[in-house]
């Protein structure tokens, strides 16, 4: 499955977004799937848009940071997820690799 190849991903579990992010530079690194733009709205602040929008917003995000923190999402969206990421003392942080993934919420 590519950028642009969705096979069975409207199922249920499989993914329906996967990208690499450099939240540092505020760019998407690699593409996976349905990866669109990505919008660095200030430290530790991030809108994610997809390609092709999802049909529903129930979704469950992954987001893996590449050092000692943790994210959370902010407003899950049909065409887009804004999420923030904290380092372990709660303060909005810039980490160099996050990976997002998005599993369930089809595509329209």
């Amino acid at each position: 499955i590519d950028n642009t190849t969705y096979g069975l991903i409207n199922n249920l579990g499989f993914a329906t977004a996967v990208a690499l992010i450099n939240g540092t530079a505020g760019n998407i690194i690699q593409p996976v799937l349905n990866a669109s733009t990505l919008t660095k709205n200030g430290t530790g602040d991030y809108t994610f848009n997809f390609l092709t929008n999802l049909t529903t917003s129930n979704y469950a995000p992954q987001i893996t940071l590449g050092g000692l923190g943790y994210a959370a999402v902010v407003t899950p969206g049909v065409s887009s997820i804004r999420f923030k990421t904290y380092n372990t003392s709660g303060t909005l942080t810039d980490f160099s690799y996050i990976s997002l993934t998005i599993f369930g919420g089809g595509v329209a």
